[in-house]
């Protein structure tokens, strides 16, 4: 009788731990708070880069058994080139933030088959074939993401970069002020968060 109760005890703990808490089973990169991102933009013909700052990526991605699965969305209106008349251009006319479902970026990962298990606990984090869908300006497509974040205990700290081309997305090429714009433009997630284990 006392070995049937313990095995209820031990079945009821099992429950609780693995669906009351799910994240045990799964690393997660959480970046509730928000990671800084910005991109770079190449002038032509004066080779001048631009760069848009301000903007935050919220969301989360977690890793199990390698599978890698989040989501993590920017609000574009909160980009800024330090240049007044150019943010408004960069938003009004290309991006068309005020037009509905194109005020944000989505990108979302779900991906299997990862030589990937978990985040490290200490060290660098850098998988060559993680790959996401971005949706921007209304149009989604796949993005190769190039994670470079180093690991130690809980906390983490580094980037995920990728490349967009405008036309890809539908936005037409900018011109400002005698300065037009390259098709392709690089995109920056920072992160300097926390890890959930």
């Amino acid at each position: 009788m006392q070995y049937v109760h313990g095995l209820k005890m031990a079945l009821y703990s099992f429950l609780i731990v693995f669906v009351l808490f799910p994240s045990l089973n799964a690393q997660t990169l959480d970046l509730s708070k928000g990671g800084g991102v910005e991109f770079n933009a190449v002038g032509k013909p004066s080779m001048i880069s631009i760069t848009g700052t301000g903007a935050k990526a919220t969301g989360q991605l977690a890793l199990k058994d390698g599978s890698a699965s989040g989501e993590f969305i920017v609000d574009l209106n909160s980009f800024t080139t330090d240049m007044d008349t150019r943010d408004e251009h960069m938003k009004e006319k290309y991006l068309e933030t005020s037009k509905e479902g194109f005020d944000k970026a989505i990108l979302k990962i779900s991906q299997k088959g990862l030589d990937i298990k978990s985040f490290p606990l200490e060290g660098t984090w850098a998988p060559k074939n993680l790959k996401g869908l971005l949706t921007l300006h209304g149009v989604t497509k796949e993005v190769l993401l190039i994670p470079n974040v180093s690991f130690n205990g809980a906390s983490a700290k580094g980037e995920v970069s990728f490349k967009i081309k405008l036309q890809d997305y539908a936005i037409e090429i900018p011109s400002f002020a005698g300065v037009t714009v390259a098709d392709e433009v690089t995109a920056v997630v920072k992160i300097d968060d926390k890890v959930i284990r």
